[in-house]
């Protein structure tokens, strides 16, 4: 008989230094990729956002199409609700007080939230304001929404925005609801030209204004040297003063410009260093943060003043 031998395999184990070694390896490569998922995850926020603003353009322009032009900026029962540049806030109520947004849910496959809006503030001239009580103004319409904003969070713990008056170098006047009404809200606002469609300034005025029925052939400085629509914050990059909402009329007016830092005033993101901006022909690009406001966001903000402005 063959005796066997009988060998004892001792199995060799990390040693501490090794595995600490190892430990560090794994979080360099965490370190190395984590920036770089951020930086993935942002250009698809940018990308959603711009595919957002493109959506918005596509039913302005289904808008115009099927009534003959651009929805108004801000609608209300009177057109003298405006005040003289350079003036104090002379008051502005009335019905209505639509935007945009509204006017084009039939055509972003909102039907049903259009519908639940008051009749009496989509009449002509209209008979009530859409905000007297909760509606289907409070839907969250996720294509009115920045991804890269966190907008819907500050629901409910400031006030809200209705809308802006704008005059030269100032504010005339701004209208908000309380903290907690809970009317739907948006990251997108019209362009309303320098200073809005106001007395003895309408050279300068954009494609939104109070009761306008801006038309292709009345955007003379061409559709793709005009801005139609831009990213907004409502406070600073950190910081949420109102919670704009998609069912009123907030215009913004390039004045402010689109520099750092950003406020409830002007056109802003939270976009590194740009804002995106869809223009009257259907494009979106972005605007650097950098952009000279009168050489070139102003004549870009105006659809019939003849001073055109180049963007890449």
């Amino acid at each position: 008989m063959t005796a066997r031998k009988l060998v004892q395999l001792k199995r060799r184990g990390f040693t501490l230094i090794e595995l600490l070694v190892v430990i560090a390896i794994i979080a360099i490569l965490i370190g190395l990729l984590l920036p770089a998922v951020q930086k993935v995850r942002e250009a698809a926020a940018r990308m959603k956002c711009q595919n957002n603003l493109k959506q918005i353009a596509l039913a302005l322009h289904n808008h115009e199409s099927a009534n003959g032009y651009f929805p108004p900026g801000y609608s209300n029962y009177t057109t003298n609700a405006l005040p003289t540049p350079n003036t104090s806030y002379a008051g502005e109520g009335g019905n209505s007080r639509l935007g945009p947004l509204a006017y084009i849910l039939p055509y972003m496959e909102q039907q049903a939230v259009w519908d639940g809006i008051y009749a009496g503030a989509k009449a002509s001239p209209p008979t009530s304001t859409w905000a007297w009580t909760p509606t289907t103004a409070q839907a969250t319409v996720s294509t009115y929404l920045c991804p890269s904003d966190s907008l819907t969070a500050s629901v409910g713990s400031v006030g809200e925005f209705s809308r802006f008056i704008h005059s030269q170098n100032g504010y005339s006047g701004w209208g908000t609801y309380a903290a907690g009404t809970g009317f739907g809200p948006t990251n997108y606002a019209a362009s309303a030209g320098y200073v809005l469609n106001l007395p003895n300034w309408l050279a300068d005025a954009g494609a939104f204004g109070i009761n306008t029925k801006t038309t292709i052939v009345g955007i003379t400085d061409g559709t793709s040297n005009s801005l139609m629509y831009g990213e907004t914050l409502g406070g600073s990059r950190t910081t949420r003063s109102f919670i704009p909402t998609w069912a009123s009329g907030l215009t913004l007016a390039s004045f402010t410009g689109i520099n750092e830092p950003a406020t409830q005033y002007k056109f802003a993101s939270r976009h590194t260093g740009i804002t995106n901006f869809a223009f009257c022909d259907g494009s979106v690009r972005s605007l650097s943060v950098s952009t000279d406001t009168q050489a070139v966001f102003r004549p870009l903000s105006t659809i019939a003043k003849g001073d055109l402005a180049t963007v890449n």
